[in-house]
């Protein structure tokens, strides 16, 4: 009897040591500044690097029509090597600056370690 009380103690000490364990996560904000022709692209990791990233949106050979497709699979393009690293939405963000077309775009991200 007192060795399955002993036990018992230890087992419900150590499901209570392991449920008290916490998983460190990292963010990362990524900020796409779209201006019509080139994107700005600036990555903020939980550290605060920062990486910077200039594109140009010459699309000038895509028809009007298929404008929307095009860019949509160049910003995922874009967010794919994170997502492919372990990474995952959490939230999207828009920012106008003044104009009824949102300017910024914020993907916010994160990983457990």
């Amino acid at each position: 009897m007192k060795k399955i009380l002993i036990l018992s103690l230890f087992l419900s000490a150590g499901i209570s040591t392991f449920a008290q364990q916490k998983h460190k996560t990292d963010y990362m904000i990524i900020t796409v500044d779209d201006n019509g022709t080139k994107l700005n692209m600036i990555v903020t990791r939980t550290d605060s690097a920062q990486l910077q990233q200039h594109l140009d949106l010459s699309m000038k050979h895509v028809k009007a029509r298929d404008y929307t497709a095009t860019y949509d699979s160049i910003m995922l393009s874009m967010l794919n090597k994170y997502f492919n690293r372990g990474w995952k939405l959490v939230s999207t963000a828009e920012e106008t600056a003044g104009s009824t077309y949102p300017s910024a775009y914020k993907y916010y991200l994160s990983k457990e370690k």
